[in-house]
């Protein structure tokens, strides 16, 4: 009975591989794409970008499984990880419905019933989960038997599904490498999980599957029972050997019949699956190189034809067992070279099993500077800008760096932030401009070259190829196309051609003003190569202050205007504090102290001081006046004294240059020798001191002192045993500040002789009348004064922008023609650190001829700060390669202006006023 029906099996599963075999596998293959599109149509609303990939690509594993037998398994097990990996990874929605989805596409394509399905699903999943736990090894051989499963499940019936959910457990055991008693545990949860998954559907199979489920409660149909109390295994899966075997199935023992060899009865030699056993063994068992694919599906279909044949025959389970083991043989040929596709596919080191991060970064640097590339030719064939283009630009401007070798966490930082903010920008729809340049001229290279004994310009430019090098690692999206540097003559042209505009209104000047001096290598010091201790960082000699020509812009004419616009400005206010602060605006009133000693009788000479405070003018006590005021001369000095006051003047002139602690040098000064009349009492005589904390740069170089009134005056009073005139204001009901020693706020002047007419007046009222008081005499005025200095443009340096100026003994400055810019640096200069500006000494291109009449002439020999370099390259930014004009008026209109700009809070005084300046 039991024969009859094998051989009713047979005949079944012929007309199966017949009708297979006849119609092809195309219609598989057709409801494999349909579930893949249903797959992602169901679940694009996931919320989860990897739920539809992941769907997708299982869906698309197993149509592959089918469509090519166990060929592909390789392959389908390196995919079925990954995805595995991906589902993982999904949120806990996301993977239930993904698990769903599995056993949907499972019912479609195999055309099972729905038992089967979820048995199968059942099986793939946990199969899945040892294969994600289990080592390599033991993946490749779980891997085999996941095979082995599903191409089995394909061509058999429902009735033959208990028996191969046996053998899933039995290769469980076998091949996991476990002990028999876990081996039976796993059976037998495999088992149980199958039955559960069967009556449960997919919806949670994920979470019960591995154990991880967090539901407030599970349904009973899920709960598993301890394994000790669970029911025993059915008869028919426990694999053990019949007690009493029948006559039909009786098995010989295990001789050499259980080689591979020699399974075949002797009596099939006329069968045709002996002719088919032959062919197997005819074909090479391992290759080396990966066998072809048709090769490879010729084998696996005759193995899988074969299986089905002998399984109706006296031996079944010995023939699948060995067809099963020359399966597994014939997986292993393409074994070794799994994990080098894996690792290719994960971006692994394949030495390390590390992240191959650099692979990651190389692939997709790639894939973007294409998608780059593509975008520019977009836009460069697009019409010119529109009105609705310009306002929809979008201007990040970022600080642009100072070559100076490697990039800092500090840039790093700041160019993530424009960078993800460009980024956001653009994917809002707007046009976004996000450049990139090089602040390249300055002292730092020049020094470096001397150290170095290199070109300046192969020193920077060195560094701007690896710091770019660094932003394209970081991934920093800049529009390159924009790129400039500071050193390049296209840009300084017109740095220069600025510089004449400037001086052509009449906005830029040449004054003498005090330069540090060093004195053993005879050249001038930035303020940075002064130590401490008034030194010289190269030479260790003591700095001198002497006084050089020097061209100025003259932007104390704009302070107001700069000062004023900082209402109109969206910057932080702790910006735009520090920028009021530093112009510095102060009202108060210009007093003249005449000299009590005039230098001819029809001469007077009198000394004009500023004040803010005009109400204390009674409290002076002495007058100070800078170290380098026009007085401090032997020709208005007092013959007794002129030696000691000028050395000291001179040592204080020193300090001055030097960094130090400028509170200990506020208390240094000297008696001049000199009186000055009180502007409005003329009996008094007032005592002449030079004095280090006045700058001759700052007011009228002078100021009174006031030590009842004023901290610092008291102070200098104390160290130089200065008489203190006594408080001429006291505290009233609108006192603002002060102290016992010295009174600083407002008050009310006191009805003492000192203050005459103006005793009793509040300090405002006050105020605006000794001012009135000083001016009907012709000894005072009401003014504003700033704090703010013109801008020294000039350099002593050879690493900067040439001052585009020529000087003729006959026509005195006359600025280079345009046609003649850029005035460029010449290359043959040696650069030692000493001997003033290095221009001087490159004769050739030091002398020139005079534009005007045409007679020899010099060069300027200054270079221009690179503050000017910076104060308009966004402006460039706009039109980068403008030949004829810094920038196109519809090309800046549509950029500006800068809509946001990230840098350190250290540019937010010079850099940022001398932008506001030029703009």
């Amino acid at each position: 009975a039991q024969l009859a029906l094998l051989q009713a099996e047979v005949v079944q599963l012929r007309a199966r591989i017949a009708e297979l075999e006849s119609n092809g596998i195309s219609s598989y293959t057709a409801a494999a794409q349909t579930g893949i599109q249903t797959g992602k149509a169901e679940y694009a609303d996931a919320g989860v970008w990897t739920a539809d990939t992941v769907c997708a690509g299982i869906q698309t594993d197993c149509a592959k499984l089918i469509d090519a037998g166990a060929s592909t398994a390789d392959t389908v097990s390196m995919s079925i990880q990954t995805d595995c990996a991906g589902l993982v990874n999904t949120g806990a929605s996301t993977a239930d419905a993904v698990s769903a989805s599995i056993q949907t596409d499972c019912s479609e394509l195999v055309n099972m019933s729905a038992s089967t399905a979820d048995a199968v699903c059942a099986g793939i999943q946990t199969d899945c989960a040892e294969l994600v736990n289990t080592g390599a090894s033991t993946a490749d051989t779980v891997s085999a038997s996941i095979q082995t499963d599903c191409a089995e499940l394909v061509n058999m019936s429902a009735s033959t599904a208990d028996a191969v959910s046996a053998s899933i457990q039995i290769d469980c055991a076998e091949l996991v490498n476990m002990s028999a008693s876990t081996a039976d545990a796993v059976s037998t949860s495999i088992q149980t999980d199958c039955t559960e998954l069967t009556n449960t559907g997919a919806s949670t199979a994920d979470a019960v599957n591995t154990g991880t489920w967090t539901g407030s409660k599970k349904p009973a149909v899920l709960v598993r029972k301890p394994r000790q109390e669970r029911a025993p295994k059915p008869a028919k899966l426990i694999r053990k050997p019949r007690a009493n075997p029948g006559p039909t199935m009786e098995r010989a023992p295990k001789p050499a019949k259980l080689v591979r060899k020699s399974w075949v009865k002797p009596g099939m030699a006329k069968e045709p699956e002996v002719k088919m056993v032959e062919e197997l063994k005819s074909m090479p068992k391992q290759e080396s190189k990966p066998a072809p694919k048709v090769l490879k599906q010729e084998r696996v279909s005759m193995l899988v034809k074969l299986a089905h044949r002998l399984r109706a025959k006296s031996e079944p389970k010995r023939a699948a067992k060995s067809i099963r083991a020359r399966f597994a043989s014939t997986m292993q040929e393409a074994s070794h070279k799994r994990w080098d596709r894996i690792a290719e596919k994960l971006w692994v080191d394949k030495s390390t099993g590390k992240l191959d991060s650099a692979g990651i970064e190389a692939k997709w640097k790639a894939r973007w500077a294409e998608i780059k590339v593509q975008r520019q030719r977009q836009q460069q064939d697009q019409a010119p800008l529109s009105a609705e283009d310009i306002e929809q630009l979008f201007y990040v401007l970022v600080m642009f760096p100072y070559p100076s070798g490697v990039l800092h966490m500090g840039h790093v930082r700041v160019y993530t932030i424009s960078d993800m903010l460009s980024r956001f920008h653009k994917m809002n729809g707007q046009r976004v401009v996000h450049p990139m340049g090089w602040d390249a001229f300055g002292l730092p290279a020049e020094n470096a070259a001397i150290e170095r004994g290199i070109a300046p310009d192969e020193w920077t430019r060195s560094n701007i190829a690896v710091m770019k090098d660094q932003l394209s690692r970081i991934l920093a999206d800049f529009d390159w196309d924009r790129e400039l540097a500071t050193c390049d003559p296209a840009y300084y042209k017109w740095t220069q051609h600025i510089f004449l505009q400037l001086l052509k209104h009449d906005m830029v000047y040449r004054k003498e003003a005090v330069v540090n001096w060093d004195p053993i290598d005879q050249t001038v010091l930035a303020n940075e190569q002064v130590d401490k201790d008034g030194r010289s960082w190269r030479s260790g000699a003591v700095v001198e202050q002497r006084k050089l020509k020097q061209w100025f812009a003259r932007i104390t004419d704009y302070a107001q205007e700069l000062l004023d616009d900082l209402e109109t400005l969206d910057w932080p206010e702790h910006v735009k504090s520090m920028q009021a602060n530093w112009i510095g605006r102060s009202e108060g009133a210009e007093l003249e102290f005449v000299l009590d000693m005039p230098v001819s009788p029809n001469q007077r000479q009198s000394i004009p001081v500023f004040t803010s405070r005009p109400d204390t003018l009674f409290g002076v006590s002495y007058l100070a006046i800078a170290p380098d005021h026009p007085l401090v001369s032997r020709e208005y000095l007092p013959a007794q004294c002129a030696d000691a006051v000028l050395q000291c003047a001179q040592e204080l002139i020193n300090s001055q240059s030097g960094g130090g602690d400028r509170s200990q040098r506020t208390k240094a000064g000297v008696f001049t020798g000199l009186y000055a009349r009180h502007p409005l009492d003329t009996n008094r005589r007032v005592p002449v001191y030079v004095a280090d904390y006045v700058l001759s740069g700052y007011g009228t170089g002078a100021v009174m002192g006031v030590p009842a009134h004023d901290t610092r005056d008291y102070e200098f009073c104390q160290a130089n045993a200065v008489p203190v005139h006594p408080p001429v204001i006291e505290p009233g009901s609108t006192d603002t500040g002060g102290d016992s020693a010295v009174f600083t706020g407002l008050g009310v002047l006191r009805n003492i002789p000192e203050n005459g007419a103006f005793g009793g007046m509040s300090s405002k009222d006050a105020h605006l009348a000794i001012v009135a008081a000083a001016a009907t005499r012709g000894l005072g005025k009401a003014v504003v004064n700033y704090r703010l200095r013109d801008w020294l443009l000039s350099r002593q340096r050879y690493w900067g922008a040439p001052v585009p100026v020529i000087h003729c003994q006959s026509c005195g400055a006359v600025p280079v023609p345009e046609s003649d810019l850029p005035v460029k640096l010449p290359e043959d200069v040696v650069l030692s650190g000493r001997g003033g500006s290095p221009l001087a000494h490159a004769t050739d291109w030091l002398n020139c001829e005079c534009p005007k009449c045409r007679q020899p002439a010099k060069r300027d020999t200054d270079t221009l700060d690179t503050f000017v370099d910076s104060s308009w390259y966004f402006l460039r930014y706009a039109d980068p390669h403008n030949p004829a004009l810094p920038f196109g008026s519809l090309a800046a209109s549509a950029a500006m202006p800068v809509d946001i700009y990230i840098g350190g809070v250290e540019h937010a005084i010079l850099h940022l006023l001398y932008s506001r300046f030029i703009s």
